[in-house]
């Protein structure tokens, strides 16, 4: 990656250098008109950057050489291949990473996403000998086939399996709620009796939370509130015939699988903690970011108007 950053800060990072290379991309009529930039902080999009740098190889050679600029590693098919295969793997961790995102995504979805991600390493990606899930590599090797002759496939797999095993620890925790995560997608189909070491593990008072599982399991009139979706199912539970099960469940829901929504809500605190605001208080700072991230929507015409009634009525 090194030599990538390299070369691009090269050409971008000078004035010149960049409209020189930017006037031959123009000559070429080349699909894409601009190489990218990496950021450290934003390390998916480094696929991107790749992606975009190889297909554009060519030019950057013959721009190189015109400059007076050698740069070995671009002629060695070896590093060319493993830049490739980086390209395609961090671009299937971006895909990873976007199914992660977004609101209202409970622990069991997010679960089940990383695991068909390993499964797809296993069964698609490692076996792939024609880099059909892999795009760059096999752009490479059809533009270049003396590539292939340099690509060790020892070394694939090898990476591969790296990063399959590298999920084992990270999501060794969450792993053992999977059975109370398929409970709460849907409760009626999951037996009390098998929640039995999870519950234990959650509440204090197992035995209370297991028997108000049978009792929800019996609610007929409940179960047709499952079909519009399971926060909403969790909603219509009522809190005081089922208290120690929602405040178990509402403990499992809030579990992070993904740092997604810290980001998130760390780069709005930032937005609303502007320089020109600078006798923002704390109090008011978190006020602020809890409006901004969430899904209540608050009828602010109505407060308005109820506040000018209110007025009026007291002259």
């Amino acid at each position: 990656m090194q030599l990538v950053v390299r070369v691009v800060n090269f050409i971008i990072s000078r004035p010149l250098n960049h409209r020189q290379f930017h006037g031959l991309l123009e000559e070429y009529e080349t699909e894409y008109g601009d190489l990218l930039m990496h950021n450290e902080e934003r390390w998916l999009s480094l696929g991107k950057v790749i992606e975009r740098f190889f297909s554009l190889l060519p030019q950057i050679r013959e721009f190189l050489v015109s400059k007076g600029r050698t740069e070995p590693d671009l002629e060695n098919p070896q590093r060319i291949m493993r830049l490739a295969l980086l390209s395609d793997i961090t671009c299937h961790l971006n895909s990873l990473n976007l199914q992660l995102q977004g609101k209202e995504k409970h622990p069991g979805s997010m679960l089940r996403a990383v695991t068909a991600f390993q499964n797809k390493i296993t069964e698609l990606f490692i076996p792939d000998r024609q880099f059909a899930h892999f795009s760059t590599l096999r752009t490479a090797t059809s533009n270049d086939l003396q590539l292939l002759h340099h690509f060790n496939y020892d070394e694939f797999e090898t990476v591969l399996e790296e990063l399959r095993e590298e999920f084992e620890p990270r999501f060794k925790d969450i792993r053992k709620y999977k059975e109370f995560f398929s409970f709460i997608e849907n409760p009626f189909r999951v037996p009390a009796s098998s929640l039995t070491p999870v519950i234990q593990d959650l509440c204090h008072d197992h035995a209370a939370v297991q028997c108000e599982i049978v009792e929800l399991q019996a609610n007929d009139i409940l179960q047709a509130e499952l079909k519009t979706g399971v926060y909403h199912f969790w909603n219509m539970v009522s809190d005081t015939d089922y208290a120690a099960l929602k405040k178990c469940v509402q403990k499992v829901m809030s579990f992070f699988v993904s740092t997604e929504t810290c980001e998130s809500t760390f780069s709005t605190m930032n937005i609303v903690k502007m320089k020109q605001r600078n006798r923002l208080t704390s109090a008011h700072l978190d006020c602020l970011t809890r409006i901004a991230v969430t899904n209540y929507k608050y009828a602010m015409k109505k407060v308005k108007m109820g506040l000018a009634h209110f007025r009026t009525s007291h002259h």
